[in-house]
């Protein structure tokens, strides 16, 4: 399976943060299976026009993949995702923000595991990091 054969979903985010939950009042700060969900652009745009004028001014439409929003593919990603990268097939580089420390990540999205891990001090360090990963998946 590879990285386009995941589909998509598309949500309402509020502007000030947070997806719209299913019983359309309550906001969630991260995407979970208790936000609502649309097939399409179109389709959540339509719902959005559906709303009541004064709600509907704060919501934007926004598409969850595992590049935009790996944590709803990958349920056990912990911390803030910084920058996410395809690497091949089914894995994706995530590389993730722990407050004092950074965590480079090589995510398998058919299997929903972590395959490899990275812990870093410095931002840089992590970066350089996941640059050399990358690079050696690419010689693959």
């Amino acid at each position: 399976m590879k990285l386009k054969d995941f589909k998509n979903v598309f949500a309402l985010e509020r502007i000030a943060g947070g997806f719209l939950e299913e019983d359309l009042h309550s906001f969630s700060r991260s995407f979970d299976d208790f936000n609502i969900q649309f097939n399409s652009y179109e389709e959540a745009l339509a719902f959005k026009d559906n709303l009541k004028e004064n709600f509907r001014k704060g919501l934007k439409v926004v598409e969850i993949s595992p590049l935009t929003y790996p944590k709803y593919f990958i349920h056990n990603l912990r911390g803030n995702v910084f920058s996410t990268r395809f690497l091949i097939d089914n894995k994706i580089l995530v590389l993730m923000d722990f407050g004092n420390t950074f965590v480079s990540l090589v995510c398998d999205l058919k299997d929903q595991t972590i395959v490899k891990r990275g812990s870093y001090k410095t931002l840089d360090l992590a970066v350089n990091s996941s640059e050399r990963i990358f690079l050696s998946y690419q010689k693959n």
